[in-house]
């Protein structure tokens, strides 16, 4: 690989982790995380983690949505142009 070619990829998962954290921020997930970061106990972040929406989703919501939240998801993190 060359210089260039790590320097690109440096770039783009830089930016998709920029991006991610924005919308973390947009989506109010920011607060969330800081609560989780910050939680005395495992315990403690172990009941936040499991009280956020998109997990409660994802652990209790029909099959198929979240199936399909699923694939758009990782076809958004996990495509040709963020792994290269």
């Amino acid at each position: 690989m060359t210089p260039c070619m790590c320097a690109m990829r440096v770039l783009v998962q830089g930016k998709l982790c920029w991006v991610l954290s924005c919308l973390f921020a947009m989506l109010g997930f920011g607060k969330l995380v800081k609560r989780i970061a910050n939680a005395p106990t495992l315990d403690e972040q172990k009941r936040l983690y499991d009280d956020c929406m998109i997990v409660r989703f994802v652990k209790h919501g029909p099959r198929f949505l979240v199936y399909l939240f699923c694939k758009v998801i990782s076809f958004l993190l996990f495509n040709r142009v963020v792994l290269w």
